[in-house]
C-alpha cells in the first residue's frame, strides 16, 4: 500500500548522512507510488547574518552544520526515489493565495537562498 511521507521542517534539523539515510530508508521501507514531500533550505541559508551566531557555535562545537541543499532532486534521486519535482513559494504550484504571485519558472531570487519544496515519488 502506498504510503505519503510528510517532512516539513524536519531537514535543517538533520546532518547530510542523516538526511540521506532518512530519504533511502523511507524509499527502501515504501510501496510504488508512495510519495515524500518535503521542504529544504538552499544553502545560502547558512550565509545569513542572522545564523552566524549558529554556525559559529556548530563548527566550535564541531558539530556538522544543519542539512542544506541546492539541488534536492539528487538527494532523492540518490535515495532511490524515481521521481522528484521541486517548486518554489509564490510559484503557481505553491501559492494556494497566500503569497505574492510570481511567474512561472521563476525561482524566487538568488538559487542558494530558496526554500525547494520537494515531491518525490516511487
Amino acid at each position: 500500500m502506498p504510503t505519503i511521507w510528510v517532512a516539513e521542517g524536519l531537514f535543517f534539523y538533520l546532518t547530510a548522512a542523516a538526511s540521506r539515510s532518512l530519504v533511502r530508508d523511507a524509499a527502501a521501507l515504501s510501496a510504488a507510488g508512495s510519495s515524500f514531500v518535503a521542504d529544504i533550505f538552499g544553502t545560502g541559508l547558512l550565509t545569513l547574518e542572522s545564523m552566524a551566531p549558529l554556525v559559529a557555535a556548530r563548527k566550535g562545537a564541531g558539530q556538522e552544520l544543519p542539512f542544506c541543499t541546492d539541488h534536492p532532486e539528487q538527494l532523492f534521486s540518490a535515495g532511490g526515489w524515481r521521481e522528484c519535482s521541486v517548486v518554489y513559494p509564490g510559484q503557481p504550484e505553491a501559492n494556494f493565495g497566500r503569497l505574492g504571485q510570481v511567474p512561472a519558472g521563476h525561482t524566487g531570487g538568488q538559487s542558494t537562498l530558496r526554500t525547494h519544496l520537494v515531491t518525490a515519488t516511487l
